[in-house]
């Protein structure tokens, strides 16, 4: 896969928007809406794994995906199951998760 957008800026861009008050801000929405699990989510864009991390540590099991591979090498290092892919392709089977966010 080509280098992604995000791929140069990750830690900057985990720093600013994922662990910053904005990011916590955002969890705290999705939480609301989704519960607690336990259950498989797919984190859509799942950057550096921050989202994906706490939706875990509310019970959910949880599968990132994004195309930034310095982006998920931060998720990796947070301990979620990631996968390199384009949101528009997808390489799941249909209904493989119970619910699926994107933040």
């Amino acid at each position: 896969m080509a280098q992604a957008r995000y791929d140069d800026v990750a830690d900057w861009y985990d720093a600013e928007f994922a662990t910053s008050e904005l990011g916590a801000s955002a969890r705290a929405i999705v939480l609301r809406l989704l519960g607690g699990g336990p259950g498989r989510v797919l984190d859509v864009g799942c950057g550096g794994g921050a989202h994906a991390a706490e939706l875990a540590e509310h019970g959910w099991s949880v599968t990132g995906v994004d195309v930034s591979a310095a982006q998920l090498e931060l998720a990796r290092a947070r301990g979620i199951d990631v996968v390199e892919a384009d949101a528009a392709e997808l390489p799941f089977e249909e209904a493989s998760f119970d619910a699926a966010v994107s933040m």
